[in-house]
């Protein structure tokens, strides 16, 4: 199965999201293409934004006591792994040096972990302070940075860890579900802003319950987006079924599927888009287990399935 890049380094997949990219050397890297960039900030740099800014991680000083907080230890629910979210993104939100830092940090784990390209995705309104949403911790949007100038501090800081530790780093742009107002912005974003690495959209979150039936007006910003030639992938066959999966595919234009596992649920289905069309499914074992979309028992797990 070819690897489906949102950027073209010459690359070949042999398992899904997190991947061998053999180079032209004897050493082997990993491709990650499913990777939330919001949900990869290192524990002390939380902490260190935390305390500079006197922000409350509900009583969490330190590294053990933020994970007891906001990492899911047993199967749990999507709802769940989300709400840890709002604990620590308002130490970077509306924060042009800390995104750059965390953007740049982000470059210098990955090397450290073997990966040669990733693809980081985020809502840039989740980070920005001049929209309200429910990660703002209360605070009045009455702040400064915009979601363009997001982008343009993400990039200052992938550019200077590229630089740096010899990754290569692009970016995913998402809508969120709930947030429907938002969708044109990332659109007329991803349009414009190719040159700064955003080479994709996408779209995430749990409103109404995360049954992954996403509004029409999502699906005409995706299929918009097709029409401009902005690559697409879409959280989909997560918490949803197959049929979700299909819609993403048919009628979105996905060209990767964020997840994607209950699409083996239906046979001709999976047959017809993974098989036959090749379509991408970035598949996250653990966390998979940890949202409880698949068992954890793995001749039952449909990872397991798949791969077999």
């Amino acid at each position: 199965m070819k690897l489906k890049l949102m950027s073209r380094p010459s690359a070949y997949a042999f398992v899904c999201h997190y991947l061998i990219y053999a180079d032209c050397t004897t050493k082997l890297h990993f491709v990650e293409l499913h990777l939330h960039l919001d949900g990869s900030i290192r524990y002390d740099t939380i902490l260190d934004l935390a305390q500079k800014k006197q922000i409350d991680l509900q009583g969490a000083k330190t590294v053990d006591e933020l994970k007891k907080l906001v990492v899911t230890h047993e199967p749990a629910s999507l709802s769940k792994v989300l709400a840890a979210f709002s604990i620590f993104l308002p130490v970077v939100t509306g924060d042009k040096e800390a995104i750059e830092r965390i953007a740049y940090e982000l470059c210098e784990d990955q090397n450290k972990n073997g990966v040669a390209y990733f693809e980081a995705r985020y809502s840039p309104h989740f980070l920005c302070d001049t929209v309200p949403h429910h990660l703002s911790n209360g605070e009045p949007a009455t702040g400064k940075l915009t979601p363009r100038e997001v982008i343009h501090a993400l990039k200052r800081g992938l550019d200077r860890g590229e630089a740096k530790f010899g990754v290569k780093a692009r970016s995913i742009l998402c809508c969120i579900r709930g947030f429907e107002d938002w969708n044109n912005e990332i659109l007329e974003l991803a349009t414009t802003m190719r040159e700064y690495g955003v080479v994709a959209i996408d779209v995430a979150g749990c409103a109404h319950g995360a049954d992954e039936q996403y509004e029409e007006s999502v699906v005409r910003v995706f299929q918009e987006a097709a029409k401009r030639g902005i690559h697409r992938t879409v959280h989909a066959g997560e918490s949803g079924g197959a049929k979700e999966v299909c819609i993403a595919i048919e009628r979105m234009k996905a060209q990767r599927i964020g997840h994607g596992y209950r699409l083996i649920l239906d046979e001709d289905a999976y047959k017809k888009h993974a098989i036959e069309e090749q379509t991408h499914l970035e598949e996250c074992p653990y966390l998979s287990v940890m949202t409880g979309s698949v068992e954890l028992d793995w001749p039952r797990n449909p990872i397991g399935r798949i791969f077999r």
